[in-house]
This record gives C-alpha cells, sequence and structure tokens, in this order.
C-alpha cells in the first residue's frame, strides 16, 4: 500500500495511506491522521490519488474535516435552508402585498 504525507493551510502535517492497493478505474479509500485528530479520517479518492497535487489533496483533507478549523462552528444544513426560506417568503409576502389592490 502506498502512502503520502501533505501539509495544509494550517500547517497541519497529514499521513495518508491507502486501505487497498489502486486498482485502474476503481476509487481508493484512504486513511489520514494528524496529531489534532482523534480518529482517523476516512477519505474515497480518485485511483491516481498519488499524482494529485499536495495542495489540491490537502484541501480535499480539509473540506472532509470543517471542525478542525480554528474558531469554525458547524452550522447544521436545517439552519441554512430555514434561514433562506425564510428570506423567500419575506420576498413572496412583500410582492403578494403589493399585487393584492
Amino acid at each position: 500500500m502506498s502512502s503520502r504525507q501533505v501539509t495544509d493551510e494550517e500547517g497541519r502535517v497529514w499521513e495518508c495511506k491507502a486501505e487497498t492497493e489502486a486498482a485502474p478505474g476503481c476509487d481508493v479509500n484512504l486513511v489520514c491522521t494528524t496529531a489534532g485528530l482523534p480518529d482517523p479520517l476516512r477519505l474515497k479518492v480518485s485511483w491516481q490519488w498519488a499524482k494529485i497535487a499536495e495542495k489540491g489533496l490537502a484541501r480535499m483533507i480539509t473540506a472532509a474535516v470543517p471542525r478542525l478549523a480554528s474558531g469554525y462552528n458547524v452550522v447544521p444544513a436545517s439552519v441554512n435552508a430555514k434561514a433562506s426560506r425564510n428570506v423567500r417568503n419575506a420576498k413572496r409576502g412583500a410582492g403578494a402585498s403589493l399585487s393584492v389592490r
């Protein structure tokens, strides 16, 4: 099994290893670890993951673990959906009051 070490924009060093050997055309499951993460991160990537640029792979890893970012608060998707729905309903309500005359 192959492995790679990448450094993300926050300076965290990640050690990533493929769970199985890469087969042409088949995605690979990576197991990535870093000092601040208690459990290994599992990430599915292209079978040519060894050729992905270091910064690109680091971005994929960081995107899979947003809770590691300092000061980052995870907002549930339902909150975002409700917020956008409320804006849409407010616009709809304003338009309806103008057209009912």
